[in-house]
């Protein structure tokens, strides 16, 4: 039998594939087995994954030669994005040689509330999320110059907006959340009313804290003269 086992019993391709660099996991229970054809079988009771500073995670899994699959797990946002939200659900993960996968391709996430106190309120809403990786430093000291690759998440879905005399929904939009759990997306322009006047504002970026502006220009309503 043509196969490699480490010092644990399980095949070294197998420890590999959980000791990727693009997953923090930890591994509560394992039991498992190898038939007389040489094929591994087993579970796994719970897999923690970290990704993009969020929490996936697995229960139930099984195991086989090709990887590690579950029917359900659930995803969690970090906290200073989550604010209490609920983790979601997803369902069909697999872990390959070829990497994580969900079955639908993308993953499900609750509301992101980057503003919401009192009248104000910035909700970022039907997010649908796809999976990609970058490039960081191992390190956060300088002299040390190895790479790793961490993973990132692209969004898309709905901004909606609550200001006093402004509730503007369902605008579409893409963000990201990157290697480090901050959500970051802009918007080229957008209108809002103050006092009758017309406030456009160009170049929005949205952070974890709200949102900022490069340059916005007011319109002064008819009855004074429309000037801006």
């Amino acid at each position: 039998m043509d196969r490699y086992f480490s010092s644990k019993g399980l095949p070294v391709a197998f420890w590999l594939l959980l000791s990727s660099a693009l997953l923090l996991i930890s591994v509560v229970a394992l039991g498992f087995a190898v038939d007389n054809a040489g094929n591994l079988q087993g579970t796994i009771d719970q897999l923690s994954l970290t990704i993009a500073q969020s929490t996936l995670r697995i229960a139930n899994l099984q195991v086989s030669s090709s990887g590690l699959a579950a029917a359900t797990a659930t995803f969690a946002l970090p906290p200073k994005l989550a604010k209490g939200a609920q983790p979601s659900t997803i369902r069909d993960i697999s872990i390959t040689a070829n990497g994580l996968s969900i079955g639908s391709g993308t993953i499900g996430l609750p509301d992101i509330y980057l503003a919401n106190s009192g009248s104000s309120q910035i909700r970022m809403h039907n997010l649908q999320a796809t999976l990609g990786t970058t490039v960081v430093a191992a390190s956060i000291d300088p002299s040390i110059s190895e790479q790793v690759e961490a993973y990132v998440m692209t969004l898309s879905g709905n901004l909606s907006l609550r200001l006093p005399q402004n509730n503007k929904s369902d605008i579409a939009i893409s963000a990201t959340i990157n290697e480090s759990g901050d959500f970051s997306a802009s918007l080229n322009e957008l209108s809002l009313t103050i006092a009758q006047a017309t406030l456009r504002v160009q170049g929005l970026a949205f952070d974890n804290a709200g949102a900022t502006a490069s340059s916005a220009q007011v319109t002064l309503p008819a009855s004074l003269g429309g000037t801006s």
